[in-house]
């Protein structure tokens, strides 16, 4: 069989920018995405569409230091193209897409080497990447992640407790280097720019998802080469991943205080936990999840110089939006209040 050039384009994330309405309501529903991954059920490996599309991407996105047989997983790759009447010659008007949100926080190296991998087998990759202002999009992930541990375990370095406050979040992701990795996301960007070319590389921000959705998804369709009028359509009034909200929180944080509670829910299973907590939403807006000052300048010094080449390199208004765009530094006190 002749090689012919396919391109897979690949959603890396973040996490907490419109990703699950991205996967749901756009990947899997717009009839030019052949779509190998996200919504389907959890009990397909890595979230996959099915064992053969994971036994594919494993070696590409995931399991980087195994050896990769090229032909074999070509040949797979066409096999499971072809069983959906596609294939290399009938691409066009179609775009191959798979996204994992959390693939934006590795290190740099791991995705350089998942990138070549992806070429070595599809021949061509697209890197699209979802941003948010760290500063907002800081205390919207806490927030997921203590709903992700108390029902499912799903961050163990949190600790036993399904509640700790934001600070103690930020200093436990910063020792497991987790922190460090969500703030290197300009590196990863560069790392992909210097692989495949700035127009391989597209940036989406949230912020102008929530300001001008209509632009928005138009300029994501154009960039996978797919309908923009079929992608606005499908994407109305759509937001299919709820807030967290004050009552949720407060019942997390009332749960440290009794330890009979938290066994029985442990007994209960991980769907009961799921059903407890949604019955707790009270549609108020949780309050005061804000970065401690200290923690403010960290963020703005990790990240102001990414945010600038960004904004050079792909004419992003990040500025307009907030991005840290200087260094922070420290508070000086008056000699009188000294």
């Amino acid at each position: 069989m002749q090689s012919k050039s396919m391109c897979l384009n690949l959603h890396i994330g973040q996490a907490k920018t419109g990703t699950t309405t991205l996967q749901q309501a756009l990947f899997r529903k717009h009839p030019q995405v052949r779509y190998f991954g996200q919504y389907v059920p959890s009990s397909v490996r890595m979230w996959c569409e099915s064992e053969e599309v994971f036994q594919v991407l494993n070696p590409l996105l995931w399991d980087t230091r195994s050896n990769l047989n090229v032909p074999e997983s070509r040949s797979k790759l066409l096999r499971i193209l072809e069983a959906t009447n596609l294939n290399a010659e009938s691409m066009v008007g179609s775009s191959l897409v798979a996204s994992w949100e959390g693939l934006i926080a590795r290190d740099v190296e791991t995705n350089v080497e998942m990138i070549r991998r992806i070429k070595a087998v599809f021949g061509e990759c697209r890197i699209l990447v979802t941003l948010r202002n760290p500063l907002k999009r800081l205390p919207s992930e806490y927030l997921e992640n203590l709903k992700g541990h108390f029902i499912k375990g799903a961050h163990p370095w949190i600790g036993r407790l399904p509640f700790i406050d934001f600070e103690q979040w930020l200093q436990k992701a910063t020792d497991i280097r987790h922190l460090p990795k969500l703030l290197s996301y300009s590196q990863t960007i560069r790392s992909a720019v210097a692989e495949l070319g700035k127009e391989r590389v597209g940036i989406f921000l949230f912020e102008e998802l929530l300001s001008d959705p209509t632009s928005y998804i138009t300029k994501v369709c154009r960039f996978l080469d797919i309908d923009p009028q079929i992608g606005v359509s499908l994407m109305k009034d759509q937001h299919l991943h709820q807030q967290r909200s004050q009552g949720e929180i407060d019942y997390l944080r009332n749960l440290n205080l009794s330890l009979i509670r938290r066994l029985y829910l442990q007994i209960a299973g991980w769907k009961y936990r799921k059903k407890i907590l949604a019955e707790q939403g009270n549609g108020v807006k949780v309050e005061g999840v804000e970065l401690p000052e200290s923690w403010r300048r960290k963020v703005f010094n990790a990240t102001y110089q990414g945010n600038q080449w960004l904004s050079e390199t792909f004419d992003l208004p990040l500025e307009k939006y907030g991005y840290p765009m200087e260094p922070l530094v420290a508070k000086r006190l008056a000699p009188s209040q000294s």
